[in-house]
């Protein structure tokens, strides 16, 4: 017949095992969820840069910003005081904006 002190200690030692178990697939299960949780702040970064890009190009291909660019481009100046005086908002305000 078993005696109760080592059916006790079958308990304990069963007990301690779970307990250690549990505790090993519980940090297991943290460390995927974790790791799971930084892959997708990855792709949504990537997808936010993929998007600001997109709206970047997008306003840079229209043809207003065409417009302004090129005539930017047509201005002739050499220094702050000559621009100010050839394109500013009470002489040349379309230039000026642009």
């Amino acid at each position: 017949m078993v005696e109760l002190e080592t059916i006790n200690m079958l308990v304990q030692i069963v007990g301690v095992s779970s307990a250690a178990i549990a505790t090993v697939v519980g940090v297991r299960s943290y460390m995927i969820s974790n790791k799971r949780a930084e892959e997708a702040r990855a792709r949504e970064l990537e997808t936010r840069r993929a998007q600001l890009y997109m709206s970047l190009t997008d306003h840079w291909n229209t043809k207003e910003f065409s417009k302004m660019r090129y005539d930017s481009y047509s201005m002739d100046w050499t220094n702050y005081d000559d621009f100010h005086q050839k394109y500013n908002p009470s002489n040349n305000a379309d230039l000026y904006a642009s």
